[in-house]
């Protein structure tokens, strides 16, 4: 569907071990002319409503359909900047589930309800959620079905409001991406989905121990509401029972996405430079700056969440992806399930 001409997220296939697979690459994103087909297509519309933005990087995934393991979904992603404030499109086509109020607001706090014209569509109902909870700020998300199985997302951290957001929805291309009638006929029989509350949690009576699913698990654990699946896994820090695996690798992912830790330091040990980088990010979000990835940093950290089986971490330098199974409750990286050890192997880069 989309071909990059460069982008500069990632380019590697992930491997078979995912219930749901995406497509990174191991190079660090290159930042520079606009590099996708789709980051070209949106852009005018974005900087027409916001013309303080420009184009930051852009890149193309593909997943395992939600509701066929048999067919891949498609998802393009495109991200511009303005300092540290970031506006996002993406767009996910394949069999998905129409955005509705049940597949939104289990991840995020319903804002309002508009109906926006589309070119080639008509007119859309876009339901318009924020992330932000009792963990502090999060994003602001316009999202809308375009046709069965073509679903899209804007997406503010610290950028426009709400009614840019349904501007810019407004003044997106005319889109003529298709899915199959087979594919279009099983989104229409889709049951409405069930968020198994795995992870759900109050802040400030949140279970201790390295994962809420059961006390042995030692995995990121990732069902239900995308904004709480990391508030309640294990303290990080230099020295922690956790501090060398995948679960560091997928923190200092997060700071790499907000500018705070280098790419080539991603080695999914908690050293001093990464505890220096944590504090860093700490300090940005307004935290106590102990170097710790305590339970308020990681419950602000998945503010920034977007998504359900394909979910996306909007940093202020970059958006970086992971595959989220919620029939398995597991997040993965680049083909390797996120668990608090290397077993079964790395992720990409480390």
């Amino acid at each position: 569907m989309v071909t990059p001409r460069r982008r500069s997220a990632f380019s590697l296939a992930l491997g078979l071990l995912t219930p749901l697979t995406l497509v990174f690459s191991l190079a660090p994103p290159a930042h520079a002319a606009v590099g996708s087909t789709f980051a070209q297509s949106v852009n005018e519309a974005v900087v027409s409503v916001a013309p303080s933005y420009s184009y930051k990087s852009s890149h193309v995934e593909t997943s395992v359909s939600e509701l066929d393991p048999a067919q891949q979904s498609t998802v393009d992603t495109a991200v511009f900047a303005a300092g540290d404030k970031i506006l996002g499109v993406q767009r996910v086509v394949g069999a998905s589930r129409q955005v509705s109020p049940a597949t939104v607001a289990g991840n995020a706090r319903v804002l309002s309800r508009a109906s926006v014209r589309r070119s080639g569509a008509g007119a859309r109902p876009v339901i318009v959620t924020s992330t932000a909870d009792e963990w502090g700020p999060g994003l602001t998300v316009a999202s809308w079905t375009e046709r069965s199985g073509v679903n899209y997302q804007v997406v503010s951290r610290d950028a426009v409001g709400a009614a840019d957001l349904l501007k810019i929805a407004q003044a997106l291309p005319t889109d003529s991406s298709t899915v199959s009638g087979a594919t279009a006929s099983r989104i229409a029989k889709a049951k409405p989905p069930v968020a198994a509350d795995v992870d759900g949690i109050v802040k400030g009576s949140q279970t201790p121990g390295p994962a809420q699913r059961s006390t042995s698990n030692y995995t990121v654990d990732g069902s239900g509401t995308v904004t709480d699946d990391w508030a309640n896994e294990a303290t990080l820090c230099a020295g922690c029972t956790y501090s060398n695996g995948n679960y560091t690798g997928m923190w200092q992912l997060v700071l790499y996405a907000d500018k705070k830790l280098s790419w080539s330091s991603i080695d999914c040990s908690f050293g001093s430079g990464t505890a220096s980088a944590t504090r860093s990010w700490q300090t940005s979000e307004g935290l106590g700056s102990d170097g710790v990835v305590g339970t308020n940093t990681r419950g602000r950290a998945d503010n920034y969440l977007s998504g359900n089986s394909s979910v996306t971490y909007w940093g202020t330098y970059d958006a970086i992806s992971f595959t989220r199974s919620t029939s398995s409750y597991y997040y993965y990286y680049g083909g390797t399930r996120l668990s608090y050890s290397f077993a079964p192997g790395r992720i990409s880069p480390c």
